[in-house]
């Protein structure tokens, strides 16, 4: 009898041991789990903290707004990935009516005469603006036409052309509000190169002479542009050309590319369908030699001076110092005109619109007036 009381006391004593025993392990295990979620918010909240930090003197530093929406370090992971690969987030496109783009035979495609107004959004910005595109298929620079015999062309790619801005706001506009004696030309556009700029110089009526003068805006990818290397032919399958032209035509599109032959500039066409569609047996794959690339942009610029334009000036707008085609062009006379972005005291370095990578409002304000001064300075215009 005394043994099974003894045995039964044990017992409940053990159990209370073991009670008591479990109950500190779950309050053990939740201590630990409160404070390790308590040092993962800590850390969440740090990588925040920090995130913000960054993307707030990054945009800063470069003079923009920030659009802080969800979270910041996924944002600052996004862009990070972005700059490490080179892939960035593509806008989506809205026109009022189109096709805005159609293949030329002459220049492989071209902007159609009329009126546009077009819609760019990237996540929840959005950009809003207009294009006029005169009769003569060159983009417009004044509100009426000008017909002058002192005429200044300017070519080159989105840049000149000033996509992503209004007619008001781009470089060509502003130079002939500057020179109202002048006629301006913007015969610049997206992807085209000093070779596309050497067609249309040709086709000039009446020809070019020795007093017009000719702009062309250069950075260090136009030598690609010049060949049209395999990566430009990638990109303009993507791009804005196609999401806003036929696309069926525009697949057709022939692109005049450089190439040289026993040192003499030739001029062959690819069609961008034989790029995608290399099977077909009427459609080699092209071979692009990009060691040409440089060599074939001096050329096109040779073939350019060749014309005897008053002045050829040069917008040097990426690149590094010493470029051997901004060396080259200088040591052949050109006026070279430095425009690259920081370059000037006080400026705006990085203005550049909400939705892409191209020069904003800001930006292509002073590069030209930085182009006017320089050509009233050397005494091209009076």
């Amino acid at each position: 009898m005394f043994n099974d009381t003894w045995l039964e006391r044990t017992s409940i004593v053990d159990s209370f041991c073991v009670a008591q025993f479990q109950f500190r392990a779950i309050v053990a295990q939740m201590r630990r789990t409160f404070v390790l979620a308590l040092l993962a918010i800590g850390g969440l909240v740090g990588v925040e903290v920090v995130s913000s930090y960054v993307l707030f003197r990054y945009e800063a530093h470069h003079h923009k707004s920030l659009d802080a929406r969800g979270s910041a370090a996924l944002m600052l992971a996004g862009r990070t990935i972005s700059k490490v690969t080179g892939k960035y987030p593509t806008p989506v496109l809205w026109i009022d009516h189109g096709p805005l783009f159609e293949a030329s035979e002459a220049y492989g495609f071209a902007v159609r005469p009329g009126r546009y107004r077009i819609k760019e959004r990237l996540g929840e910005k959005t950009h809003v603006f207009g294009i006029t595109i005169t009769d003569e298929r060159t983009r417009a620079t004044s509100y009426f036409p000008r017909r002058s015999d002192k005429r200044i062309f300017m070519a080159g790619d989105s840049s000149m052309f000033g996509w992503g801005l209004n007619d008001e706001q781009t470089i060509p506009w502003l130079i002939q509000e500057r020179l109202p004696n002048f006629d301006v030309v913007n015969l610049s556009l997206s992807s085209y190169s000093p070779v596309h700029a050497l067609l249309q110089l040709q086709q000039v009526s009446p020809r070019l002479g020795p007093d017009d003068i000719v702009v062309v805006d250069y950075h260090d990818v136009t030598n690609q542009f010049a060949v049209m290397s395999a990566d430009v032919l990638k990109d303009l399958r993507k791009g804005f050309e196609f999401e806003l032209g036929d696309a069926a035509r525009m697949r057709e599109a022939k692109m005049p590319y450089g190439s040289l032959e026993e040192g003499k500039l030739i001029v062959r066409h690819v069609s961008l369908s034989c790029v995608f569609e290399p099977v077909r047996p009427d459609c080699p794959a092209p071979k692009f030699d990009l060691g040409q690339a440089t060599p074939v942009t001096k050329r096109a610029f040779d073939e350019i001076l060749a014309l005897h334009p008053g002045h050829l000036v040069i917008i040097f707008q990426f690149g590094a110092d010493g470029d051997p085609v901004i060396e080259y062009l200088r040591s052949r006379g050109a006026v070279i005109v430095d425009l690259r972005r920081g370059r000037a005291p006080g400026e705006e370095g990085d203005d550049v619109i909400a939705t892409d990578t191209h020069m904003g409002p800001f930006g292509q304000y002073q590069m030209a007036e930085r182009l006017f001064d320089a050509m009233v300075r050397d005494h091209i215009v009076d």
